[in-house]
């Protein structure tokens, strides 16, 4: 938990990037673990269900049938799951126009913004030479994940460091996971999905992290 800073306690807040963040973005496919899961679930009934010719004794066969189903079950999952990775002709685009967005935006600077709108009436921000507490924030992660449906989500990772005098520096990293939503939709030219999102992520991390340095 970051610490308390008093009202009238003078901040300085400093937003930076860790290497990395501001090159093209990771797309991660999240469609394996699933379809492993469903797949060894699959796998797992339908070798229990085969335990059952075992007659009288299928109370030793159905735990030994039930695994040796789930395992290709998984593995077959997994396959599926692998199979389905958002495909180069939609995941190229979608990398194409994130970047297009931040050759005209900052994101770094929009995080900065949307935390220094939401501390203006609750904390007084001050420059370093008057600062009593210093508050670092660092984009540490900025990628999408896809699912076997091609649904594409939007998950971030920010550390926090709060320094007040010479006492101990406080950290918490602050994890986001936006809404989900088709791949059509992120690549659709006719609207602003993408800088909607990405100002989604910077008004609700700025929210949390004044939240917490604020209250009271």
């Amino acid at each position: 938990m970051l610490p308390a800073l008093d009202s009238s306690a003078h901040v300085a807040l400093e937003v930076t990037s860790a290497a990395g963040v501001d090159g093209a973005i990771d797309i991660h496919n999240k469609s394996v673990g699933r379809d492993a899961t469903k797949g060894g679930v699959v796998g797992g009934v339908a070798g229990g269900l085969y335990g059952f010719a075992c007659g009288p004794f299928w109370f030793l066969c159905v735990p030994v049938t039930a695994m040796v189903g789930a395992l290709p079950g998984s593995a077959a999952g997994a396959v599926v799951g692998a199979s389905r990775a958002l495909p180069p002709e939609k995941a190229d685009p979608l990398r194409a126009r994130i970047a297009q967005w931040r050759q005209t935006h900052d994101l770094r600077t929009q995080l900065q913004a949307a935390i220094v709108e939401q501390a203006r009436s609750r904390l007084t921000l001050a420059s370093d030479d008057r600062a009593d507490a210093q508050v670092h924030v660092t984009l540490q992660n900025l990628a999408l994940n896809s699912t076997s449906d091609e649904q594409i989500t939007l998950v971030a990772q920010v550390l926090v460091t709060v320094r007040q005098g010479k006492g101990p520096e406080a950290q918490k990293v602050y994890d986001y996971t936006g809404p989900s939503s088709h791949v059509l939709v992120w690549l659709d030219e006719r609207g602003d999905f993408i800088g909607s999102s990405l100002e989604s992520f910077s008004r609700q991390i700025g929210a949390q992290v004044v939240a917490e340095l604020a209250r009271r």
